[in-house]
């Protein structure tokens, strides 16, 4: 009597065998094929939390819709870092992110942290999509995988200067203040050289450490030149400050920020910086943006938590990278790279190309300014 099949195959085969009938009993469904989106950057600062979330929302709703290439069903899933945004520990971030066999990473947070993982990425080929970092040292190093979704100070600079010589009557004597950081030095070496080319007044300039919060220097070089407006690159913790100490040591000049200076609350409120206050930030106004509303509602049901300046260009960042795989019909970091170059994406921030550098074509920014404890547009550019 012939032995029936489950007897003649040894147990491993027979496992297999049997793993496949019941996949085709449940419809033949495969298994999806896993990409890694990497992040990195410091998890406990509150604002690169919020980046994270950013791109976790965009793996979700890919992983939602479906997305194939070449017949195979995609399942993204993210790969997180923290770096601790000290540049000496990025290095070693960017290597863990690409062993970890990220295609693209979204990331790091400060520009020296960017920059200090630029070069392990290249090797590799993996995408570097920057998404708090202008600093143009970041498209200037001849890697073809570095991304900036948010503009270039240097045209930053351009706007801002322009914008302050059209304000008020008469000139504008202005004091430049940053901390020691390196995007501090290129924001204050930007607005100098812009304000001397359109011909505006410099009435000083300092230095302080990123860490201090002692500006007694600035308020000095501010008084001895006689400066009616001051202009301070800086982060958030920094400007605030300034910001307070201001207030209390009855100097009559007006503060402008940009960047990163931002209050975590910014699209409800000031956070308490004092009336007048003006800020030069990246993208045009979500007023202008038609998906940001959609991207809002996502995002706060997700998250139970207010969206934050550039949340959306995180966003933007990881469905960029999806799309590019989806057109490109490819999960290789280098071709995803050269896909990122070739496309333009239509994100919640605007459309999103480069140049050949990496750097982002026709960035928006927009001028606010404190009013009534809520920053209000005063203009958007170009």
């Amino acid at each position: 009597m012939r032995r029936n099949l489950a007897s003649r195959l040894a147990p491993g085969r027979m496992a297999r065998v049997l793993c496949v009938a019941l996949a085709c009993l449940a419809g033949g469904t495969a298994a999806a094929e896993e990409v890694i989106i990497g992040w990195a950057g410091p998890e406990r600062q509150p604002h690169a939390q919020a980046l994270k979330q950013g791109v976790e929302l965009a793996i979700a709703e890919a992983n939602q819709r479906g997305v194939q290439v070449q017949g195979r069903r995609l399942e993204f899933k993210l790969l997180a870092y923290d770096d601790n945004g000290n540049p000496n520990v990025s290095g070693f971030a960017a290597q863990a992110l690409v062993t970890g066999k990220a295609v693209a990473v979204v990331g790091h947070y400060t520009t020296e942290t960017t920059l200090a993982g630029a070069q392990v990425y290249a090797e590799k080929g993996v995408a570097e999509l920057a998404v708090f970092s202008p600093s143009p040292r970041l498209t200037q190093m001849g890697y073809k995988n570095v991304f900036q979704l948010i503009g270039n100070i240097t045209d930053a600079t351009t706007y801002m200067t322009a914008a302050v010589n059209r304000m008020g009557s008469g000139e504008r004597r202005l004091t430049i203040a940053y901390n020691g950081s390196i995007m501090g030095a290129a924001v204050a070496d930007a607005l100098e050289q812009e304000m001397r080319k359109q011909g505006g007044q410099l009435a000083g300039r300092v230095s302080i450490s990123a860490r201090t919060s002692d500006f007694n220097a600035v308020l000095k070089t501010v008084r001895d030149n006689k400066a009616d407006l001051l202009y301070f690159a800086g982060i958030q913790e920094q400007a605030f400050a300034l910001s307070q100490r201001l207030r209390g040591a009855n100097l009559k000049v007006q503060l402008m920020l940009s960047g990163g200076a931002f209050n975590t609350d910014f699209y409800s409120g000031a956070g308490g910086y004092r009336e007048g206050t003006l800020l030069m930030a990246h993208n045009r106004p979500e007023s202008q943006l038609p998906g940001f509303a959609r991207f809002e509602k996502a995002y706060t049901a997700m998250f139970h938590a207010p969206v934050m300046p550039y949340v959306a260009n995180a966003y933007d960042a990881a469905g960029m990278v999806i799309e590019a795989i989806r057109r490109g019909n490819t999960t290789e970091p280098v071709a995803i790279s050269a896909q990122l170059h070739a496309m333009s994406y239509e994100g919640v921030t605007g459309r999103i190309a480069f140049d050949a550098d990496g750097r982002l074509l026709n960035p928006g920014y927009t001028l606010y300014e404190v009013s009534q404890k809520k920053w209000k547009v005063v203009r958007s550019f170009p």
